[in-house]
């Protein structure tokens, strides 16, 4: 299993657009086999944030069954949205959304529903 978080921030000004998008990509995502869990958040202003959350910032949680299975999501549903959504997002030097991705060890835990 993979599990990662990746972060990318809203352009202001572009905070409806970007969340209609961002909830399109997640069913979009819903269908991807190999992906078991894939949450996009927003922070929460309301809330306690240590430090200072920023209301533009998004945030990935996911779960992948296997390498392959992050390749068949970065390659299709995900390539397609920041193809189409790259206005709406900050990005880097070359145009790209700027994204920031980091791949996670589990130590353990659970999750109920």
């Amino acid at each position: 299993m993979i599990t990662s978080i990746g972060r990318m921030f809203i352009k202001p000004g572009s905070e409806n657009a970007a969340v209609a998008a961002l909830k399109d990509l997640a069913r979009k995502v819903k269908k991807e086999e190999g992906t078991l869990i894939y949450f996009v958040h927003t922070p929460d202003m309301k809330a306690l944030s240590l430090p200072i959350a920023s209301p533009f910032e998004v945030v990935f949680y996911e779960v992948y069954k296997d390498k392959k299975s992050l390749q068949i999501h970065l390659n299709g549903a995900f390539k397609d949205f920041t193809a189409k959504n790259k206005d709406l997002f900050q990005q880097t030097n070359g145009g790209e959304i700027f994204t920031a991705f980091v791949s996670l060890n589990r130590l353990g835990g659970f999750a109920k529903q």
